[in-house]
């Protein structure tokens, strides 16, 4: 299977501007069996994205929402919790001068009300 970009490059801005460009620069022309092992992407999941571009553009390279539980942790949240992470721990009563995550969760939730798990701050 050959594929065929209009143009080569995105042709509007967006979240995936970056992503679009080098997909398309590197899919132009070339075969999927070949672009994937260029890119290390499954050819399925390859297949899927080159439909998804030439169907509905750079709109159609943006992460759609995922099933299940939204995440507990926002944008906001990590946010306040790097800026702790650059915090002394000894000025919120820590008896180490080194977080654990599970100080880290337990000053979060003092701070914000949000309830984390230790893996939760150590995944973020």
């Amino acid at each position: 299977m050959r594929i065929k970009i209009r143009g080569g490059t995105a042709d509007h801005g967006g979240p995936s501007l970056c992503l679009t460009c080098r997909f398309a620069t590197v899919v132009k022309g070339q075969r999927l069996q070949t672009v994937s092992d260029t890119l290390q992407f499954t050819y399925s999941a390859l297949r899927k994205w080159v439909h998804r571009f030439a169907h509905q553009g750079t709109q159609g390279l943006v992460d759609r929402p995922r099933p299940g539980r939204p995440p507990k942790i926002t944008g906001e949240l990590e946010k306040h919790l790097n800026r702790l992470v650059d915090q002394d721990p000894l000025q919120h009563g820590s008896v180490s001068s080194q977080w654990s995550c599970r100080e880290l969760a337990t000053v979060l939730t003092q701070q914000t009300g949000v309830q984390l798990g230790r893996e939760s701050v150590r995944c973020t």
